[in-house]
């Protein structure tokens, strides 16, 4: 189980290295099961700083599937061999681009 987790981090960690030239917040959660990797947009955020664009990411596994990315709210990324495919699609959902 330990070594899952540490695998989770890895990923999750390529995954916040990918999107730093976005500008998104990436922020490792350990104290969640999964480990999450929580991500907001600056750009949409109340006066007093309370996001409005934001999601958590964690690994999914079990049940047969490939390992895939998946948001807290339920929709799948895509597997985790394809970063740049969930990079796309966390552009999407966060409107990477339409602020700035």
């Amino acid at each position: 189980m330990n070594g899952t987790r540490e695998d989770d981090i890895m990923i999750l960690s390529k995954l916040a290295h990918r999107l730093e030239p976005t500008g998104l917040r990436a922020r490792l959660v350990f104290d969640a099961e999964p480990v999450n990797l929580h991500l907001a947009n600056p750009y949409y955020v109340t006066q007093s700083g309370k996001e409005l664009l934001f999601g958590n990411l964690h690994v999914l596994r079990g049940l047969g599937a490939h390992e895939l990315l998946r948001w807290s709210a339920g929709d799948i990324l895509g597997p985790v061999s394809d970063l740049d495919g969930a990079v796309a699609k966390i552009h999407t959902s966060l409107a990477i681009g339409a602020a700035a």
